[in-house]
């Protein structure tokens, strides 16, 4: 196993591992660990932008409810309210807890 797959499999253990404890854990010198954590870090940010860039771009596609479907939502819970309270004042519907 080369010095590079050591520290990178280091890193998959613990990602937010500094320069200076990669070195010393895994016994390479401190300028060879910084260059490849370094390395690792810009793979890793650039994967999370690309992450954060396709989850924003998806959300927009989502259908979004147009205004005759938030108004007809509306109406309908506004419409069972009502016949709820009729059939409770003519007695044909009680609620049971």
């Amino acid at each position: 196993m080369t010095k590079a797959k050591m520290i990178r499999a280091y890193l998959k253990q613990d990602p937010d591992a500094s320069p200076n404890t990669v070195s010393k854990m895994v016994g390479v010198s401190y300028g060879y660990a910084y260059k490849i954590v370094k390395e690792e870090q810009a793979k890793r940010a650039t994967a999370e932008a690309i992450t954060k860039h396709v989850s924003e771009t998806t959300e927009s596609l989502k259908p979004k409810r147009t205004a005759w479907q938030r108004l007809g939502r509306k109406l309908t819970v506004r419409w069972k309210r009502l016949v709820k309270k009729f059939m409770r004042l003519t007695g044909l519907y009680t609620e049971t807890k």
